[in-house]
């Protein structure tokens, strides 16, 4: 009972300091989700990725997993473009499901259209010491500065596994 009060607690704290950074993401969020089944992301998670971005100021977002979070993320890039002019940070946000893909490619604002470049790269097994692991197929080979894991955690013939993207790409 505690802890269910202690998490109402927190996820309100996470979602009010949020739509403090990122006053007009609130509506932008419902007008995404019109177009959309995305069951979102937590605040909690929402407002640390947040944090460190205005934060570490990153120049390259490599972002698992594409639906609100991505315009969140974005939201948080152009305000630190609205702050610092010289700033040019973008963001890569891999899908491994073409319809989501889709469905987050049109429901993309168009003023985040610059920010943000959606991928389609169907998931595919990775191994990494003792782990197995599932990463997105076609992920630039770039120099990202900062990663946001949304992307799933899947289910197989073996059992549970992860999004490995962020191993591969380091």
């Amino acid at each position: 009972m505690a802890r269910k009060a202690i998490n109402r607690i927190l996820k309100a704290c996470c979602r009010r300091k949020l739509l403090k950074a990122l006053p007009d993401i609130q509506d932008e969020l419902r007008a995404y989700a019109k177009g959309s089944d995305t069951t979102g992301t937590q605040w909690i998670t929402l407002w640390l990725a947040v944090k460190g971005i205005l934060k570490y100021q990153p120049r390259l977002v490599l972002e698992s997993g594409t639906g609100a979070s991505t315009i969140v993320l974005a939201s948080a890039l152009k305000k630190l473009q609205a702050e610092n002019p010289s700033y040019d940070g973008r963001i890569v946000s891999m899908e491994s499901e073409k319809e989501w893909y889709l469905i987050a490619r049109n429901n993309l604002p168009e003023k985040y259209a610059a920010t943000v470049e959606i991928i389609h790269g169907p998931r595919k097994v990775y191994y990494w010491a003792l782990f197995r692991g599932y990463i997105h197929d076609k992920i630039p080979d770039l120099p990202f500065d900062f990663f946001f894991l949304d992307g799933p955690a899947f289910q197989d013939e073996y059992g549970s596994t992860f999004c490995a993207d962020v191993f591969y790409v380091a």
